[in-house]
């Protein structure tokens, strides 16, 4: 039987506009990234990585429009050692955190991540 999570992560950046906070330990597949401005400000980025293996899940600035960022793109390398950003990948974590570093948001503003994954979220 499969287990479907989500959390909301509440982005609230300092008054230099950044932050970096993480998920609980996740054992699954990140199937969807939800992104709420809140009061973001129009330049914000956020990357999302794995925090102990540092694999990139996402990257993007984001501004200040919600958005869905479904089936993440995983970057790849094919045997020519050229860099190949089209493939669709499951984006499998075991035992770590995801880690969401957010920068340019604005000063002392709020906006969310809501991270749905297929597995389940362990911890606070």
């Amino acid at each position: 039987m499969a287990y479907f999570e989500k959390r909301t992560i509440t982005l609230a950046v300092s008054s230099g506009g950044a932050l970096t906070t993480y998920t609980p330990v996740v054992n699954g597949v990140v199937t969807n990234l939800r992104y709420e401005p809140g009061t973001l400000g129009g330049s914000t980025a956020i990357v999302v990585s794995t925090e102990t293996t540092g694999r990139t899940l996402f990257s993007k600035t984001v501004g200040n429009t919600a958005a869905n960022f479904p089936n993440l793109t995983q970057d790849t390398t094919d045997a020519t050692g050229t860099a190949d950003t089209s493939t669709r990948a499951e984006n499998k974590i075991a035992s770590e955190r995801i880690k969401i570093v957010v920068s340019n948001g604005g000063t002392s503003t709020t906006g969310s991540l809501i991270v749905e994954i297929e597995g389940t979220f362990s911890g606070a």
